[in-house]
């Protein structure tokens, strides 16, 4: 026979309803309890009730239902009376209460408790129970690591931003504060746009059009601070799950600084060991000067040829003798041409003028060696070709400017061209000019003759590596 304490509230008089509530009472998985709101004791559990809390059907009848909460005696009278001047005040109460199971262990369950008056019992508090411990504890430890993830970011070396799909309504950790100059509350107010330098606003927009897309975005960019300094920075933009935009920002201004540093170390060991090589070529090609120079003396009968071959040698030793006092191997075109004056011999000197405003541009030593020739070529032929040499009218070499390059004129009298002379056509022209014609760069030099009363003019003209 039931146990009348024990049985809920009746169906109204309804015998099907009265079992339809037992059964369902008997059934569902929440705890249902009964309290007096006079006495404070257990009128009514069901199943579920007395499993949660692990106590034998009716077990607890009868107890105080401040022996469910967990603590001191106080801690459960304290958790008791707060529940019961809600009810008082309101009629109701929803709330979480830690309890305590008959074994002592404690458990988190949410109760939703109303106010009633029924016949058996009078005023009672009906309460439906539910255990969260399982939720409360994937509720700390997801606290934990939220806990354990702010603090990363907030000790990260590196700038972490999360913005909106536009790049406003910044959340930074100190790091990115820091590195822009300005407060944490300062950066939340702003754009990431504003950190950008205006030339690079369009390279910014089609970045996080990337990002928006799903695409990932990681570049170096200029970053402007709250002092108007820039610093360089490696930037990783991605979209994440929600939507917002997350950037990862470091500083790499001593990265690149060191890099430079390193780059620049590398050139100036390239630059020592090029020019000593340089040095040795020209010092070999000296030797080999020498050489020949015993070779006229030993054998005169074939001293012009052997001449030429030296003015020739000496022409390719004064570009690496250049190039070996010069950064990077590459030749001032204005001192290859007074070296190559200098040295010139002949019946008659030879003298080097340039415009004020002239260029002095560097060649290349693949460019420097043909046009050293070239331009040696010009000068002995023009000394050799004087037809009565007067040591009054020295064989003038001149630099200037032309548009796009620079023109070299040497020019000898008294001296004539010979009447069917013509050089782009190879007509007239000596072993010399023939050398000439072989090694002048037809893409980037252009050479003409000219006669002006009784002097000769050859006007080589070159245009700039740069404006090529």
């Amino acid at each position: 026979m039931d146990n009348p304490d024990r049985d809920p509230p009746d169906g109204g008089g309804d015998p099907f309803l009265a079992d339809l509530h037992r059964e369902i009472l008997a059934s569902i998985g929440e705890g249902v309890s009964v309290v007096s709101a006079t006495d404070l004791l257990i009128r009514y559990t069901n199943p579920g009730f007395d499993a949660m809390f692990g106590y034998e059907p009716g077990e607890l009848m009868g107890k105080e239902v401040s022996v469910l909460n967990a603590g001191t005696e106080q801690d459960q009278a304290d958790t008791a009376l707060t529940i019961a001047a809600n009810l008082l005040a309101a009629e109701s109460w929803c709330g979480e209460v830690l309890g305590r199971h008959k074994d002592g262990s404690t458990f988190w369950s949410r109760a939703s408790v109303v106010a009633r008056d029924v016949p058996r019992w009078g005023r009672v508090w009906i309460a439906v129970w539910s255990d969260i411990d399982h939720l409360k504890r994937v509720e700390a430890a997801l606290r934990k690591s939220e806990t354990s993830l702010r603090l990363l970011v907030d000790h990260a070396p590196d700038g972490i931003y999360v913005t909106d799909a536009h790049g406003g309504r910044i959340d930074v950790n100190p790091a990115g504060a820091a590195m822009v100059g300005y407060s944490r509350g300062e950066v939340r107010a702003m754009n990431l746009a504003d950190f950008v330098l205006p030339d690079d606003a369009p390279r910014f927009a089609v970045e996080m059009a990337r990002v928006r897309a799903g695409q990932t975005s990681s570049c170096e960019w200029l970053v402007r601070r709250k002092d108007g300094s820039t610093f360089s920075a490696e930037v990783v933009g991605r979209q994440l799950p929600d939507g917002r935009i997350q950037g990862i920002v470091r500083d790499i201004t001593e990265h690149k600084r060191a890099e430079e540093q390193r780059v620049a170390a590398l050139e100036r060991q390239r630059d020592t060991l090029v020019r000593e090589v340089h040095h040795r070529i020209k010092n070999h090609l000296q030797g080999v000067i020498g050489l020949l120079r015993n070779a006229m003396t030993e054998n005169p009968e074939i001293s012009a040829p052997i001449g030429m071959s030296i003015d020739r040698i000496r022409a390719v030793a004064v570009v690496y003798g250049i190039s070996g006092r010069v950064a990077e191997g590459q030749v001032p075109l204005r001192d290859l041409l007074q070296m190559l004056v200098a040295s010139a011999a002949g019946p008659v000197g030879v003298t080097y003028e340039a415009a004020p405003s002239s260029q002095n541009p560097l060649l290349a030593q693949e460019d420097a060696v043909p046009v050293s020739l070239v331009a040696n070529e010009l000068i002995a032929n023009a000394l050799k070709h004087l037809e009565a040499p007067d040591p009054r009218r020295p064989v003038r070499v001149s630099i200037d400017d032309r548009p796009g390059g620079v023109c070299i004129e040497i020019s000898g009298g008294p001296a004539h061209l010979p009447q069917d002379f013509d050089f782009d056509g190879g007509r007239g022209l000596g072993g010399g000019l023939e050398l000439v014609g072989t090694l002048l760069p037809r893409k980037t030099a252009r050479l003409t003759f000219r006669q002006r009363g009784d002097e000769v003019i050859a006007s080589l003209c070159l245009v700039l590596p740069t404006q090529q």
